[in-house]
This record gives C-alpha cells, structure tokens and sequence, in this order.
C-alpha cells in the first residue's frame, strides 16, 4: 500500500511539473489572414486588401499604422482586420483640420477606411485617432459591418454609414468625437458642419438596411463642439453628439431599417447620447432625414431608461435627442416619444 501511494505521488508530482511547464501556445492569425508587423506601409495593406486569396489582416501584438494625409484603405469585398491602431495627421492648419480640428475633406485625405460595394467587413480590437472620419460605408453599398472592441478617439465622425445592411457594435470605447472647439475666424459653413454633424456613429441610412445592435460600449465627451467668438449659429440646428440615426426617405421608399438595438452602452459628457432623425423643420432642419414611426416602434433603448420600447407620436420630420434619462423634441424639448 505504501509502495502504491508513493508511485501515485510520484506521478502527481511528474505531472504538475510537466503542466507547469507547458508554454502558452502563441497566438496565430486566423485563417486566410495576413499577418502584418511594424513597419508595415498603408500600400502594402492596399495590395492586401486588392489580393483576393487575403481574407484580412492580423497582428500578434497591437501594430501602429501611421496614415499621411493622402492615405486611404479602400475595401469593397468581404474583409477583416484585428488588432490594428491607426493614426491620422489632423493637426495644424495645412487642410487637415483647423487649428487641429478635424472636418470633412471629400473622400480619402482624412479619412482611414472608405468601404464601399456589397460585402461584409469587421473590425476586432482596431483603434483610430486623429481622423476627420474613422470608417466611411458609401450611400450606394449594401455593408454588414461588425466593430469589436476598439477605442476610437479625436475623430470629427468614428462611423460615418450611408449604406448599411446591418451594423453590429460591441465593446467600443468612443472618446472626443466631434468635440474641439471651432476656432475664432472660421467660415459659417464650417461652423454649421462641425456643430451640426460631430458624432461618434453618424447613421445617413439612404438604402434598404436590415439592423442595428450597439451594445456594451463607452460613449465620452462626443459632438460637444463649441463656437468660438466669430460663431454666426448658435447651436439650434446641431445634431452632434454620440449615436445618430435617420432614414433618408428622399432617396427611395424602401429606404429604411428593419430594428435598431442600443443596450447596456455608458453615456457620459456628450451633448447628445442618441439622436433620431433630425432638428425641428422649423429651426432649419431637413425633413427628409426622418426616424419613421414604423422604426420607432422596432427601437429598443436600454441603458438609461429600462427595457423601453419607443413609439414615435410625430411624424412630421421632427428629430429628437437623449437627454437626462429621456426624449426630447428638438429644440422644444416637449416629449413626442413615450416608453
């Protein structure tokens, strides 16, 4: 009996050892993925994303792509990319921004990621920072678009979509989106763009789409943007803030969204935490940029209020924003919508 406890404690031991021992397998790339290193060049992630036998890119630990303002990544097939932080130049007065402050500039130079066509992309632990605009899905695509984890920082819009099919975001830290100052001497028209427009999720639906699920993410200090002493608005046509979301009837009647989920995500500082459809008609807003009632009905909205189900009393073009654990008309702030 003793001979037999010592052997079972021999081999207790020889196994503990041998478990202890075992290295940790190092992390591999997954299947079809190029894996890419620092110094790694935005062409070179061009012609990966041009070669077709590249399902996307991947990097064992975080890479940093510095991005000039010429630079651009275009996808227009199904594709990934992991563990990848992106840097942009908005800085200075040379066009990429004013006074640091990123604004849009047409497709390409301030903009990391134009997606565009028929296709599904996602994005798995992927930073931005400095960019008029992070990722841009073009109004004549039809984009499944899958964002997990991720911090997206100092960027005029994170997410700037048109042509959704469904958007599906989890874990995501958005943080300073839209949110400098507008300097003193800028032009109306860029005061109205950067007061109007700053957002972490800038959602322009103008084709059929299927769904939206936002959900465990972290939204601060996003569309705070402020006029500086030659302002000529004052803020009453502004639909900056964290998430924004309307439905362009103007381009089609089977424009829309089938159900849109914002659950169990943090709001804090923003000027807006959510925004549907666009400003009061009567204040200079569009009424072609709507949240039709149908949608409405099919928004769940958890987070500072629970579980509620909106419904949408007006449907004349109104927009509302979250605000204070609630609703509000814009700039009225009388409740059209009920939980």
């Amino acid at each position: 009996m003793r001979k037999f406890v010592v052997v079972l404690l021999v081999l207790v031991a020889v196994f503990s050892f041998v478990a202890c021992n075992e290295e940790t397998p190092e992390p591999t790339a997954p299947a079809g993925y190029k894996t890419i290193t620092a110094g790694t060049t935005v062409a070179q992630l061009n012609e990966y994303i041009a070669d077709s036998n590249v399902k996307g890119i991947w990097a064992a630990e975080k890479v940093t792509i510095n991005m000039a303002a010429t630079d651009v990544l275009a996808i227009n097939r199904d594709f990934g990319i992991e563990n990848v932080a992106f840097v942009g130049t908005l800085t200075g007065e040379d066009g990429n921004g004013i006074n640091g402050h990123p604004v849009p500039d047409g497709t390409g130079s301030t903009h990391a990621i134009n997606i565009s066509g028929t296709c599904s992309v996602a994005f798995k632990n992927v930073d931005f920072k400095n960019f008029s605009h992070a990722i841009t899905v073009a109004d004549d695509s039809s984009v499944s678009l899958t964002i997990n984890g991720g911090k997206f920082e100092n960027c005029f819009k994170g997410v700037y979509a048109a042509g959704l099919n469904d958007l599906i975001v989890s874990g995501v830290t958005m943080t300073g989106m839209g949110a400098e100052s507008v300097p003193s001497g800028a032009d109306a028209s860029e005061i109205d763009a950067m007061k109007r427009s700053g957002a972490a999720f800038d959602i322009d639906q103008r084709m059929p789409g299927g769904s939206i699920s936002i959900t465990g993410s972290i939204f601060t200090d996003c569309g705070t943007i402020t006029a500086g002493t030659d302002a000529v608005t004052d803020g009453k046509t502004a639909t900056s803030g964290a998430i924004k979301i309307k439905v362009r009837y103007d381009e089609g009647d089977d424009v829309k969204f089938d159900s849109v989920k914002i659950i169990g995500n943090t709001f804090s500082g923003n000027r807006a935490d959510i925004v549907l459809g666009t400003t009061n008609v009567n204040e200079g807003g569009d009424a072609k940029k709507t949240y039709p009632s149908e949608l409405a009905a099919n928004t769940t909205i958890s987070n500072n209020i629970a579980d509620s189900v909106l419904k949408l009393e007006d449907n004349s073009g109104n927009g509302y924003r979250f605000e204070n654990g609630a609703f509000h008309n814009t700039p009225t702030n009388n409740d059209n919508l009920e939980a």
